[in-house]
């Protein structure tokens, strides 16, 4: 059985994978085709599927680590109480913890030392994502909220049409005459 702090976390994590991905893959190919309308060879689609998933590796980790930390920091505390900016700045926080391994790798595989310029851009990117990722996941569970769990509640409410919500009444009242 998944324990609920997994169950809690993992969504997060995904949810940063998927949108990192999405947006590595856009951004390395609006950039592929700047490159060539300029004339420049620039890649193949295979390099954009692998940007992508270099990027859904990212942010998945990101997002644990988002998860982690706001799960820490925030305790007991509820989703609707935490505003737009402190989550922000725990995205921020969180995509600059990515900076110091991007710069290992850059030093270790291009045998480059660490530039001021290169570390303040990977810096702001990074930064940015955590940043917008953190604040559309609090959007999105803003949005989700808790649904009552009756039926006739929902129906009333415009959560369910009415032949969802006849349907569990029916199912209701089957497994009460059991």
């Amino acid at each position: 059985m998944i324990s609920r702090r997994v169950r809690a976390i993992l969504p997060i994590a995904l949810t940063w994978g998927v949108g990192w991905g999405v947006f590595t893959f856009l951004l390395t190919t609006y950039n592929s085709w700047r490159l060539t309308r300029l004339g420049y060879h620039s890649g193949s689609f295979g390099d954009h599927l692998f940007s992508a998933l270099v990027g859904f590796i990212f942010g998945t980790v990101g997002g644990l680590v988002f998860a982690v930390m706001l799960a820490r920091a925030e305790r007991g505390g509820e989703v609707g109480k935490i505003s737009y900016l402190r989550a922000a700045l725990w995205g921020a926080l969180t995509g600059l913890c990515f900076v110091p391994v991007l710069l290992a790798i850059r030093s270790l595989a291009f045998h480059l030392a660490p530039a001021g310029e290169f570390f303040w851009r990977v810096s702001m990117k990074f930064g940015g994502f955590g940043a917008v990722s953190s604040v559309l996941m609090l959007a999105i569970a803003r949005k989700g909220g808790t649904a009552p769990h009756d039926p006739a509640q929902l129906a009333a409410d415009g959560g369910l049409n009415d032949f969802v919500a006849e349907a569990a009444t029916v199912r209701d009242r089957d497994l009460s005459s059991r």
